[in-house]
């Protein structure tokens, strides 16, 4: 039966594919419909990363100029919108957001394909990722996750496309994606544009022209943002809260009793006393002294016309460098603080990403599938292990480990850098899809390692944004390593 399914599949055209995939595709959405799952715009009113409302609607231009907060792009598409479709911005974001699902769906499929994994598989695997509740959650939440993993998988496309046509559109695309990821989510820093263009430029030398016109419009544009926040704020940076994310790995780390002696001792500031993220008025009035920009909304009020805390004030950029200034004393004279806190963030990477707790009201709708992917796929020990005391997590919430998610995703890793560095005579990999293979590594690397030392608390948010990529080396894995020799497996 197995064999005639494959032969089955593996005889459908590309039209059929299509086909069939978006039939696929329809149905899922439909029956988690049918389960309550409902589009979540309700961050737009709250989210701490989002420009007020009220500003992106009639002063959107000026606000996203003065936003040090967060990188532009993500503002912009909100603010977009709501002018675009005043009164239906919710069913409007509801169809980008299912869009971008249905790309991320084909994408995975399309590059499995160009790494020679097999059409049943390829199709299993994105089958798999689209119908999984953690790609339909984050689908159904107006929050950046979901585009970023749509982005990021589209750009390991690009490159897969540019390099088995050379073309240079491919090429183009392929940095505006990059940019487009830089431009909305500060963990996708300059540095990371310039590694992978250097690295084209240097490991693909026959098409060094190319890459180069392709790669300097859009540098130019990511490069403008750090010198926007230098010259407007002093902080040459895409965001302005690094200060505050660091402290919360390191220095919030340290018992309470602890701080309040170093803050007594003049080691530390107040701030250390006040919880990280607080709204402006929360901090000493010093902060909020000056006058400066105080004819600038996005940067003077303190609440949103939502009531929301308006994490954009001018106030936050002085707030967050003293921040910095503290964390930094906290690594250099209590580096445990540091090891608690990168322990909490690693544990919390490899949960199942579905565990957050903006997700909640959708995913109690559907908790069957839900706890049938976190037992059998991901392989949730039910044990809560706040008991154990193993793991330094600040939660009333039971904990968990996975244990298919915490040996799988580096086991997938390896596998791919030795596809990507060692050649094998039994796997007929190319060098282009070698550089493909090497390129999805490099990027599971480069968000795991900022992810868990810089950040904590949303460790398996930031995740998903790589989830997509972790499924290409899963079904590459499966291709070249489990079924090799199995005649389902041909491709």
């Amino acid at each position: 039966m197995m064999r005639r399914l494959t032969t089955r599949i593996d005889t459908l055209s590309a039209r059929g594919v299509l086909v069939s995939m978006s039939l696929a595709f329809i149905a899922a959405h439909t029956l988690y419909f049918a389960a309550g799952i409902r589009f979540d715009a309700f961050p737009l009113v709250w989210g701490w990363h989002y420009l007020d409302p009220a500003l992106l609607r009639a002063r959107l231009l000026e606000s996203l100029w003065y936003l040090h907060s967060q990188p532009p792009l993500f503002n912009l598409f909100l603010g977009g919108m709501l002018k675009v479709f005043p009164g239906n911005e919710g069913i409007a974001f509801q169809s980008v957001y299912l869009g971008l699902g249905f790309v991320l769906y084909l994408a995975v499929f399309s590059i499995c394909r160009g790494l020679g994994v097999s059409r049943l598989i390829a199709l299993g695997v994105s089958t798999a990722l689209m119908v999984s509740p953690s790609f339909v959650l984050y689908e159904h939440w107006l929050f950046y996750t979901f585009p970023i993993a749509t982005i990021l998988t589209l750009s390991t496309l690009l490159l897969q496309r540019f390099l088995s046509t050379g073309k240079q559109w491919y090429a183009c695309g392929l940095f505006v994606t990059l940019a487009l990821l830089c431009g909305m989510r500060s963990l996708f820093h300059i540095g990371y544009y310039v590694l992978i263009g250097a690295a084209l430029v240097v490991k693909l030398p026959q098409y060094r022209r190319t890459l180069l016109l392709a790669l300097i419009i859009p540098g130019l544009f990511v490069g403008s943002l750090y010198l926007k926040n230098a010259v407007l704020f002093g902080e040459c940076t895409a965001s302005s809260w690094f200060g505050m994310s660091l402290w919360k790995i390191s220095g919030r780390q340290l018992p309470e009793a602890q701080l309040r002696q170093l803050v007594a001792a003049d080691r530390l500031s107040p701030l250390a006393l006040i919880d990280v993220y607080s709204a402006p008025e929360a901090y000493p009035a010093q902060y909020r002294a000056t006058r400066q920009y105080a004819h600038i909304p996005a940067l003077s009020q303190l609440r949103k016309s939502t009531g929301a805390k308006n994490l954009n004030h001018i106030s936050i950029v002085a707030v967050s460098h003293q921040y910095r200034t503290d964390a930094m004393y906290v690594l250099r004279h209590h580096p445990q603080a540091f090891l608690i806190g990168l322990s909490g963030a690693s544990f919390g990477y490899f949960k199942t990403s579905s565990d957050l707790e903006f997700l909640a009201k959708n995913k109690q709708r559907i908790r069957l599938m839900d706890t049938i992917y976190n037992y059998l796929l991901y392989g949730k020990v039910p044990y809560n292990i706040l008991a154990t005391g193993l793991v330094p997590i600040d939660s009333d919430q039971p904990q968990f480990f996975y244990i298919f998610l915490l040996i799988g995703l580096p086991l997938l890793v390896v596998n791919g850098l030795k596809l990507a560095v060692w050649r094998d005579a039994a796997i007929r990999l190319s060098s282009h899809q070698r550089i493909v293979i090497g390129y999805v590594c490099f990027n599971l690397l480069y968000v795991a390692l900022i992810a868990t030392v810089f950040e904590i608390g949303e460790n398996n948010r930031i995740r998903f944004g790589t989830d997509p990529l972790y499924v290409v080396l899963l079904g590459v894995f499966i291709q070249y390593t489990l079924c090799s020799q199995s005649r389902s497996c041909q491709r």
